[in-house]
């Protein structure tokens, strides 16, 4: 089995917002075999960045499991919803 843990998990709790590249080191060096990123923490969606966050991740040997985004599926607006599923489709294709 392996084990991961979400970048969420180090945000905020110590000390000042720290880049991506920093959490998954964390990550690493507390043993886990790999992460769930959260959208928050993706500084830019540049493929040179994203191409960073991928050979940093392979690197470490750790996995990245999962992207977690923000979504509300349940505005009461249909333009509200339209703007969250076009949202969702561009992390989609970030992922």
């Amino acid at each position: 089995m392996r084990i991961g843990c979400s970048t969420y998990s180090f945000w905020h709790f110590r000390g000042p917002k720290r880049p991506l590249i920093h959490y998954m080191e964390e990550a690493w060096s507390l043993g886990f075999d790999g992460v769930e990123i959260l959208q928050e923490h993706i500084e830019t969606t540049d493929p040179k960045y994203l191409s960073s966050i991928k050979k940093t991740a392979f690197s470490l040997g750790l996995d990245i499991y999962a992207l977690a985004i923000h979504n509300n599926f349940v505005l009461p607006k249909k333009e509200e919803r339209d703007f969250e599923i076009v949202n969702v489709s561009k992390w989609l294709a970030v992922a």
